[in-house]
């Protein structure tokens, strides 16, 4: 199975028919969770399934290689999505709270940040979505709601494959780097924010809305060419997630059906599916949980401004084309690109 493939709907779907809901993968180690209605119920068992210990990973690597990786032990040791029990659930609620204060100045800014960044789409013929007109926009809602400058001084997926357990060397030392270069710059433009619970959002979010966005529209868009911008539907929601596993590991022995997940096993459970359940259920894109997202809010707030702004266009879709970076964990287009006409 290639798992990049699962990145393009049409693909998944075909690629759905043909594999079981769950089962043991010989090559990564792992069990494989697809059927949406177990991948949801697995993320709520918390006790049972808990995230790797990534920072001792890193910490092994450290003592293998010889070499150091501070500030992404750093950044690991506050982001949520990567931490278990009490410290979780302590760094989780602070985060919720910059989250919460953030999203009044977030929304007060959308309108501008729509006017400026996505409403000129419509007057290119042949624009690019991903680099020239999301990542900047994403850029700008996150320096407002961390309240720290922007641009953010590191290019997407540069800090989250470090998410990724098979992430080479060169990737790692790229990362640290960045995470580097990421906490410096904080600590000269912004000393009055919290480093830690801002380089974790910067860190997580950032590229977990990115891909959101520029996934849900390269979906919604493909189904619909040769159609005026105006005329197309776009959903409430967004039909597609920039994060496409999360991954457990079992701290018991687990009975699924007729197969035991045994206690410290490996599972990858697949968010993507979700995309094709009912709209009652497509919230679950976001993760169910203790380790649900705590941007989900602020994420829809950006989602509905930018397809009100869309349906404004007076510009019809020619063409779309799209390529995926090579990642198996977040899902990130390389590009989005359109043609338009009048």
């Amino acid at each position: 199975m290639d798992l990049l493939s699962l990145h393009y709907r049409a693909s998944r779907r075909a690629e759905f028919k043909t594999i079981d809901d769950i089962f043991f993968n010989q090559e990564l180690k792992s069990w494989f969770v697809f059927k949406p209605e177990l991948v949801i119920d697995l993320l709520r068992d918390d006790d049972r399934l808990i995230v790797p210990d990534t920072v001792a990973n890193i910490k092994m690597l450290e003592a293998r290689y010889k070499r150091q990786f501070p500030n992404l032990i750093y950044a690991v040791s506050h982001i949520p999505l990567l931490l278990n029990g009490e410290v979780h659930r302590d760094i989780r609620r602070g985060l919720a709270e910059i989250v919460s204060r953030g999203r009044p100045r977030i929304l007060a800014g959308l309108p501008e940040l729509m006017a400026r960044h996505i409403a000129p789409l419509d007057q290119e013929t042949h624009p690019e979505w991903v680099s020239a007109r999301l990542s900047p926009l994403v850029g700008e809602i996150f320096g407002i709601m961390c309240d720290c400058p922007v641009p953010l001084p590191f290019p997407k997926l540069a800090l989250t494959r470090l998410f990724d357990r098979f992430v080479s060397l060169a990737a790692l030392g790229e990362a640290e780097k960045h995470a580097g270069q990421l906490r410096q710059r904080l600590a000269e433009t912004a000393p009055h924010v919290d480093q830690a619970y801002a380089v974790a959002l910067l860190v997580l979010g950032r590229d977990s809305l990115l891909g959101t966005l520029a996934t849900a529209f390269h979906t919604i868009l493909s189904e619909n060419e040769g159609k005026c911008f105006a005329d197309i539907e776009f959903p409430d929601f967004p039909p597609e997630t920039g994060v496409a596993i999360a991954e457990r590991i079992a701290t018991t022995d687990i009975t699924v059906g007729a197969r035991t997940i045994a206690a410290g096993d490996r599972v990858r459970m697949y968010f993507q599916p979700i995309s094709d359940m009912s709209s009652a259920n497509k919230q679950a894109l976001f993760g169910a949980g203790a380790h649900s997202c705590l941007g989900r809010p602020i994420s829809l707030d950006v989602w509905r401004a930018m397809i009100e702004t869309c349906k404004g266009f007076s510009s019809r879709l020619i063409s779309v084309s799209c390529e995926f970076e090579s990642n198996n964990i977040f899902v990130m287009p390389q590009f989005l690109r359109t043609e338009h006409a009048r």
